[in-house]
């Protein structure tokens, strides 16, 4: 089969996913072949990113015979695809390096150089099956071969039979690698505090200049060089939170409109910095949220008029957001870098911005309409989240269709405990949505077009 810009099949994006090496060949000068091993590669937009670490012959032969063969197996399955095509090396100064080499350099964490990019473009994709699919088709299959496998390597099953774990369902986010990061984070919190309280007895706001800056100096050691997740999320929020309750205090009493609007933009000033220096990936949800507040009161500050437009303004923020979401994620595809955290937080933020509008309205209209339209909203970002593989959306919107649920059971006389009722079904539905996941969204993406579906993330 011919592989298409828009991207590669779920089988080949998923056997990728699981292949320990890949092999690129290439052409020498007298004509043989050389094959070099590759640990570090990433499909990404219908092409083949594989870091050059220490492959001076490879480099070599691109220069002057740009065709080549990347392959790639399953050695339990024994499946795999062999993918031809020509290739060209990124270096460092070239434009579009950083784009190319940021999922490799994200697997490597620094552990290993990547001097250039081997960016290879397939032409024909064709697929590797051990002889016996084919010899044996009536004694093959997946499963059996898997066991030779685990014979053959000597791969022994859990103690309780049950398979291995799978995170084919899950949307993996990287917060806790270990107890340190609970360790750290603790030590971390109680600085912090004790920072922000001596800090304030002096002055209001130099408790929280104090903490950001701490936040600063602890993240250049636990973010920039332990690389630690949890920590580096509390650090991030610390020092934006710090900027923004410094420049929120910096005058006595409550803050006027116009230190509002400079405490939000030092905020935003301060999550670019962040990301710039530790790219952290909740760093740009938090420089989003700082930027929709910083437009929301600039805009109304300019035009009084759209007052009572604002909640349609806090929506299409929402929207924007999600909008910037979806583009991380399609950078990641397999969700198998740092860019699909930062989707994550992005989505995270997203849905309550597009759902508290009317969630506000509800509030003051406890009637069965509002409560139908939230139910409604949230149906739709169920849906959305289904094709999108990202649970994210349902979780920041819960707290909102919980209480509609409830105030529309209490409203209506029809249960006494209505939080509960409500809880109750919401955690049904929401359970059951858990259990079949990955049936309901086979079932989705297979009613679109499949032009359509090249758009959102494989079937997994």
């Amino acid at each position: 089969m011919t592989a298409t810009p828009a991207g590669f099949d779920d089988a080949l994006l998923d056997t990728a996913r699981r292949a320990v090496l890949g092999w690129l060949a290439t052409v020498d000068a007298d004509g043989t072949p050389n094959v070099s091993p590759k640990e570090v590669f990433a499909l990404v937009d219908g092409h083949i990113a594989v870091a050059h670490i220490a492959s001076p012959t490879t480099v070599r032969n691109l220069a002057e015979r740009p065709a080549v063969c990347f392959s790639f197996v399953d050695v339990f399955v024994q499946k795999g695809f062999k993918l031809k095509g020509r290739a060209r090396l990124l270096r460092p100064d070239d434009a579009d390096f950083q784009r190319w080499a940021a999922p490799l350099l994200a697997m490597t964490q620094g552990r290993f150089p990547v001097h250039a990019v081997v960016l290879i473009a397939p032409t024909h994709t064709e697929p590797i099956l051990a002889p016996s699919y084919r010899l044996y088709p009536e004694h093959t299959t997946e499963a059996s071969q898997v066991a030779q496998a685990m014979a053959r390597y000597g791969v022994q099953t859990r103690a309780d039979g049950a398979a291995p774990p799978s995170d084919a369902d899950d949307e993996r986010l990287r917060l806790v690698s270990g107890f340190n990061d609970l360790f750290v984070v603790i030590a971390c919190v109680l600085l912090l505090v004790a920072l922000a309280v001596l800090g304030k007895g002096w002055q209001p706001w130099a408790g929280a200049l104090a903490v950001a800056a701490a936040a600063w100096g602890l993240a250049e050691i636990f973010t920039r060089q332990r690389r630690l997740a949890l920590p580096s999320i509390v650090l991030a929020l610390a020092w934006c939170g710090g900027v923004l309750a410094a420049g929120l205090m910096w005058r006595q009493g409550l803050p006027d409109d116009g230190t509002l609007v400079a405490a939000i933009a030092a905020t935003a000033a301060a999550a670019a910095l962040h990301w710039r220096r530790f790219r952290v990936p909740i760093t740009v949800a938090l420089g989003c949220a700082a930027a929709v507040a910083l437009a929301l009161l600039l805009l109304l500050s300019l035009a009084p008029g759209l007052e009572p437009w604002s909640g349609a303004l806090l929506s299409v923020s929402g929207v924007a957001v999600f909008a910037l979401a979806w583009r991380w994620d399609r950078r990641d595809p397999t969700r198998q870098t740092w860019r699909a955290d930062v989707a994550f937080w992005l989505h995270l933020l997203a849905a309550p911005l597009i759902v508290h509008p009317v969630f506000t309205g509800m509030a003051v209209d406890r009637g069965l309409g509002s409560s139908i339209a939230v139910l409604a909203l949230y149906l739709l970002l169920a849906t959305v989240s289904l094709l999108l593989d990202r649970r994210a959306l349902m979780v920041s919107a819960l707290a909102y269709v919980v209480y509609a649920l409830q105030a529309s059971l209490e409203h209506q006389g029809v249960m006494e405990h209505g939080l509960a009722a409500a809880a109750l079904l919401i955690g049904a539905a929401l359970l059951l949505l858990s259990a079949q996941w990955r049936g309901a969204r086979s079932l989705l993406l297979h009613a679109l077009p499949v032009n359509w579906r090249a758009w959102l993330p494989p079937a997994r």
